[in-house]
């Protein structure tokens, strides 16, 4: 019986000594666990900052590239009012030319030198006229390169 009771006890112990070596593994794969999570949050929390970081370069980015389009449409309104003025003034010269020819023909044949001056001014405002006229093709061809050109210099300045 004491047998019995000592078989019993040894069983008992072993059980015990099952069950704490259970829990023991249960501990260690929770505290595994546990470092693998607090690693992975660790992961996770660095790659977040990092992204925090690039959200800040890239709206740093995006402010600039507002201000040079920004920049950009200030000039673009800036030329198209200097060809309008220039469009204004050949017209203007283009108006003094014809009022000048007109003038011409409406005045008595020149029998004096005095008409050389006449047909100097005459030729002065028609090379005027001209000038201006090219000046303004040269300004609407910069124009239609204009929205080009900006689209290119932005890219390569974001780039």
């Amino acid at each position: 019986m004491a047998y019995d009771f000592l078989a019993d006890e040894r069983k008992a112990h072993d059980r015990t000594r099952e069950r704490l070596k259970q829990a023991q593994l249960g501990l260690d794969k929770a505290t595994s666990s546990g470092t693998a999570a607090r690693t992975k949050a660790d992961k996770c929390e660095a790659e977040a900052k990092s992204l925090r970081g690039e959200v800040s370069r890239l709206k740093s980015e995006g402010d600039i590239l507002k201000d040079q389009a920004r920049e950009g449409f200030r000039a673009k309104d800036e030329v198209l009012r200097e060809v309008d003025r220039l469009k204004e003034d050949v017209e203007r010269y283009k108006r003094e030319a014809q009022d000048a020819r007109d003038a011409l023909a409406r005045a008595p044949p020149p029998a004096a030198p005095g008409s050389d001056k006449k047909d100097f001014v005459v030729q002065r405002l028609s090379k005027q006229v001209v000038e201006l006229t090219k000046q303004l093709r040269a300004k609407n061809d910069e124009n239609r390169a204009s929205p080009l050109k900006l689209v290119l210099e932005l890219a390569t300045r974001g780039g």
